[in-house]
């Protein structure tokens, strides 16, 4: 799966990106100086303002790095290679 970046903002030193994905979903990205979160909507295009949030994910940059590494004693290695 893959997706395309519609739009982009920039502002008062927070980014944020949303990534339409093909099977109509829509990830919200934001990083700030503080960390980075993604929200992950189900996209009504009628109804823009109505989409639902499906999750959130939200984590400071050093709790982004240490679930990103992966510790052989665990099983989390499939989540890094999907």
């Amino acid at each position: 799966m893959s997706g395309t970046v519609y739009e982009h903002l920039s502002q008062g030193g927070c980014e944020e990106f949303h990534v339409l994905l093909d099977d109509g979903r829509v990830l919200n990205v934001r990083v700030s100086d503080e960390g980075i979160v993604m929200d992950v909507f189900d996209r009504k295009p009628e109804y823009a303002d109505q989409d639902e949030r499906l999750g959130t994910a939200a984590m400071t940059f050093d709790e982004w790095a240490d679930w990103a590494v992966v510790d052989e004693e665990t099983t989390d290695v499939d989540r890094k290679t999907q």
